[in-house]
């Protein structure tokens, strides 16, 4: 999972972008099912860098940036002498703050000299509730947040990642950690030494404090309070502005002029809502012009049609529109590229229930079988609950949706989906005796591919590793 977010394979089509696509990683052992030891860590170090060590062996090319999405409590003298040495030796070393939500001067490495300690942030660039914290936070990275679904598109906001089973298999999945943020700034280092070589450990300290004597470019977003802080150090780190500030104190210059970003690329209106805003911004250089927004649906709507920076307002209209799950593609040009928003809404008439989506079919499965044994059909008439009878004992999940395209099958992208008690993190219905509240929600999809060798799953519907194929009863 930590060797994908630094560099899984990209722009192949399929599952997920490594941060540096293109480079080569040396995977070194130091933990087993046993745990391991400092000794066996600091081993590592100095074999990653190319130094003497216990096995007698010296690696045909040494690292130039250590990741160690590792941790524990208590400070380590044989870990800190082969930080200390690997350092010398001109590596960067990348170190998760831990996940304790407490002060990272109590861990090792976090609180090493010589390394450069991660805390993570969530999606809304908050501080992540579990993330260590303190004086010894030099950046923040990505690390996600499993708990939340902020951004609605039903997965939770952790980290997703290539990763390897224990039975060979491969696949994706979400993840949460410091151990998840520390390789986002792996990944960037490796960028940056891609484009300057000779980069140090000093030059990086300079850069990430802003204050290199060449170049102004900063590496960082700051974050939280002014300067740097005890939750996100100087910032959380910029991957563009790290390889623009790499080359020029290199004395090279990477032209880069405006660039597009959009948040969110996705808005889902539901059956109420009839506008949201996205935000505009330059995450390059020079000045950003919006020069065109066009629309893919004439319900679709956009104020202003041109401009900069800032905020849009994206409209829609219903007038007209039968019953049913609608989607649009509002496309912005600009001179930094082209980008699109994908808009989802539904329509239906509107009762005390607060809407009616059309038909949601509840599905109790046998999780041994991996096949629904009953289905009942919640409507708006009835306030969309539902209840099942004469269902044996046994082991069972709970999921409803719709299914608008009449498939059979209720989890395509743009049917609404949930299972009982989340979609993320559905529990086991253990049916010994009657139940009652088994309350859960349901939101529209997009899909999450995880193709394999071994796929036979309808083009278009998702491979989830944690829920059995939807196909309702007929």
């Amino acid at each position: 999972h930590v060797s994908g977010t630094i560099g899984a394979a990209t722009n192949n089509g399929s599952g997920v972008a490594g941060v540096a696509w293109n480079v080569s990683i040396m995977p070194i052992r130091v933990l087993g099912n046993g745990g391991g030891t400092d000794f066996d860590i600091a081993q590592g170090i100095l074999y990653a860098a190319g130094l003497p060590n216990n096995s007698g062996n010296l690696p045909a090319q040494k690292a130039d940036v250590i990741n160690l999405s590792l941790g524990g409590l208590g400070f380590s003298t044989v870990e800190q002498e082969a930080v200390t040495a690997a350092r010398a030796a001109g590596v960067i070393i990348i170190v998760a703050a831990g996940n304790d939500a407490a002060d990272a001067s109590n861990y090792t490495p976090a609180a090493l000299e010589g390394v450069v300690t991660v805390s993570a942030v969530g999606l809304t660039s908050t501080l992540a509730p579990y993330s260590n914290f303190g004086d010894t936070i030099e950046v923040a990275g990505p690390g996600g947040d499993t708990s939340v679904d902020a951004n609605g598109d039903t997965f939770p906001d952790g980290v997703l990642s290539t990763l390897g089973q224990d039975d060979g298999t491969f696949t994706f999945d979400f993840y949460q950690g410091t151990s998840m943020a520390a390789p986002h700034l792996a990944g960037v280092v490796a960028l940056m030494k891609s484009v300057n070589p000779n980069m140090t450990p000093d030059d990086f300290d300079l850069l990430l404090a802003g204050t290199h004597p060449g170049t102004n470019i900063r590496i960082t977003d700051d974050l939280g309070a002014t300067g740097k802080d005890t939750s996100f150090g100087h910032g959380l780190i910029n991957a563009l502005g790290a390889v623009r500030a790499a080359s020029e104190i290199a004395g090279k210059t990477v032209a880069v002029g405006p660039v597009l970003r959009i948040t969110p690329r996705r808005v889902d209106l539901g059956t109420n809502d009839t506008s949201a805003s996205v935000v505009v911004n330059n995450a390059g250089a020079d000045t950003l012009s919006v020069t065109n927004i066009t629309t893919s649906e004439t319900w679709l709507s956009v104020t202003p049609t041109t401009g900069g920076e800032g905020t849009y307002q994206i409209s829609i209209d219903r007038t007209g529109l039968t019953d049913g799950v609608y989607t649009g593609t509002v496309s912005f040009e600009s001179n930094g590229g082209t980008l699109s928003v994908d808009v989802r809404l539904g329509v239906g008439a509107q009762n005390a229930t607060g809407g009616d989506i059309g038909t949601i079919f509840v599905l109790v499965f046998d999780l041994a079988t991996g096949t629904a044994v009953a289905q009942f059909d919640a409507t708006a008439a009835n306030g969309y609950a539902f209840s099942f009878e004469s269902l044996p004992v046994g082991e069972y999940g709970v999921f409803a949706g719709t299914d608008m395209d009449n498939d059979s099958f209720i989890d395509n992208e743009g049917e609404a989906l949930g299972g009982f008690p989340t979609l993320v993190d559905v529990d086991v219905v253990n049916l010994t005796q009657d139940r009652t509240g088994l309350n859960f929600s349901v939101a529209y999809q997009i899909n999450v591919q995880t193709p394999s060798a071994n796929d036979t799953s309808p083009a278009g519907r998702p491979l989830r590793s944690d829920v059995p194929s939807m196909r309702r009863i007929k």
